[in-house]
């Protein structure tokens, strides 16, 4: 499969165009999106403060001007890096890799930009772009095949799903990255098996456990390949993969002791995530994220069509190709996917049906689906040729499309869009007034989630326990998730009556107060 026709140099062209595509996708419009809860933790971690820290600092009762908010907004030298560690470590089911990373990342680049927001997530976009390149050498090591590694890179290149979270301060892109690296890695060191290969094969592993906990999953499946390929016996390459990767693993025993001292909070992050649902809902949630892994559109009972095609992927990958080459994905997308799914079914819980818990697994997906391209695209009778050229231009296309639009959504999916609909108006009213202050004991990421949107004129009043002595008669006062008490208590105050002006679903509330 070498790409010595007019049609491989054709289809050549069309992949390092879409790749370009892909990229600018990544870069544009880093500040434009909502930011929201999740990615306002990532600011205040960096910025070396945890929820109750921030608590401490500013829920005085004192009124605050808006730069002094900036404080969790993104690293000043008031927090220096052991401080990021130390609030990374009060949560340690977040791996500190991506955050360390970013809190440098950010520190040297606000010296030149003032977006806090495009600052944080070109990281990430940083990440997703370095996966591109890794996607190909993976592809070129596992398959020797350019065109493969050219459509399959094309594929991820223009993905809806790692455009989107190439725009999201969190650590996705960089498991990503990771996962296709250490697997790149993998192929080579056991072809060239050197001390110097299986070294960086070493610390692969690490890097990767230390950017997503569930890279696990993947170390799991690269330990099921060399079982499969090479058996239980004590060849040079069995030896080499078993200390390689008890060396990665032991340079991620430190945050494993973390875990283990910080076990009640990790299982409280466990818990956080779960609820009862129905096995139906997770088959329509599992159909409908292999849809954003591609195409990002509203398919419905077609999704399960897509289903069908990944399930034929995967059949022809395993059916044409050895096992030194299918077992690699197959072990990827089962140990990531099966070891959520599974627990899922039995239990009624629903983590599996967070698309961003199976970036491993779709990846991987993605994998199979450019390697059936790759062959259907030299099928030996010319109908069948044109056939899968159309659907193969037709995920390019909609891929490309889907980007497109979404580069023009200020709120996408992933980003809890009812609360967005909160966030938005309630900033809107808020900067609509004259001299506004914000009165509040809400929870800190509820608070520093508003102050991203409001304009610099703000003053914030943080509350300890609801306690409050005088209201201004100069300032337009609103309340933000007051409790009944705190809200008879201003009305007192400044005699006046709270009128109810944003609500979301009865649990975030914006009032102002007429006098």
């Amino acid at each position: 499969m070498k790409l010595n026709n007019s049609f491989d140099r054709l289809l050549k062209f069309i992949c390092i165009t879409v790749i370009v595509i892909g990229v600018f996708y990544r870069v544009t419009n880093l500040g434009f999106k909502f930011y929201w809860g999740d990615e306002v933790r990532t600011s205040m971690r960096i910025s070396g403060y945890t929820e109750e820290q921030v608590v401490k600092t500013s829920y005085t009762g004192n009124v605050l001007a808006f730069a002094q908010l900036q404080h969790y907004h993104y690293p000043h030298e008031e927090r220096s890096i052991s401080n990021t560690l130390s609030a990374l470590a009060h949560h340690p089911e977040h791996p500190p890799l991506y955050y360390l990373s970013a809190r440098i990342w950010v520190q040297f680049w606000m010296q030149w930009f003032e977006d806090s927001i495009a600052v944080t997530r070109s990281l990430s976009a940083f990440f997703s772009v370095l996966a591109i390149p890794c996607v190909f050498w993976l592809c070129r090591e596992l398959f020797a095949s350019p065109r493969v590694a050219w459509i399959t890179t094309a594929l991820i290149a223009i993905s809806p799903l790692h455009i989107l979270y190439a725009h999201e301060a969190r650590q996705y892109s960089l498991w990503t990255l990771t996962t296709l690296f250490s697997s790149a890695v993998l192929i080579r060191s056991i072809r060239v098996c050197s001390v110097k290969s299986w070294g960086i094969y070493s610390i692969s592993i690490a890097m990767g456990l230390y950017s997503h906990l569930f890279f696990t999953f993947v170390s799991i499946a690269h330990g099921i390949y060399i079982w499969g390929t090479e058996g239980v016996h004590r060849s040079k390459v069995v030896v080499s993969y078993l200390v390689s990767s008890a060396i990665g693993w032991l340079l991620f025993s430190p945050w494993i002791f973390i875990i283990l001292t910080k076990a009640s909070r990790t299982s409280e992050a466990i818990d956080e995530g779960e609820s009862s649902v129905e096995v139906s809902f997770l088959i329509y949630r599992w159909l409908r994220n292999l849809n954003r892994v591609f195409f990002d559109s509203n398919l419905g009972n077609l999704n399960f069509i897509l289903a069908l095609f990944v399930v034929y992927a995967l059949y022809i990958l395993i059916r044409e190709t050895p096992k030194m080459v299918w077992l690699l994905v197959l072990a990827i997308v089962g140990t990531n996917a099966l070891a959520l799914m599974i627990p899922d079914v039995l239990f009624g819980s629903r983590r599996s049906a967070g698309l961003r818990y199976l970036f491993a697994a779709y990846t991987g997906i993605q994998i199979a689906v450019g390697y059936l391209f790759s062959t259907k695209l030299q099928s030996l009778k010319v109908w069948q040729q044109q056939a899968w050229r159309v659907i193969f231009i037709l995920f390019l296309t909609v891929g490309t499309v889907a980007g497109a639009i979404d580069l023009q959504k200020e709120v996408t999916w992933n980003k809890s869009d009812d609360k967005a609909k909160f966030y938005i108006p309630a900033a809107e009213n808020i900067d609509r007034s004259t001299d506004p202050l914000l009165i509040t004991a809400a929870d800190p990421v509820q608070v520093l989630t508003l102050s991203y949107r409001v304009k610099p004129e703000t003053k914030f009043q943080l509350l300890p326990d609801d306690k409050i002595q005088t209201i201004p008669k100069d300032r337009s006062i609103f309340l933000f998730n007051p409790s009944e008490r705190l809200k008879q208590k201003i009305e007192n105050l400044a005699n006046g009556t709270l009128e109810l002006v944003e609500n979301r679903k009865d649990e975030l509330k914006l009032w102002k107060l007429d006098r």
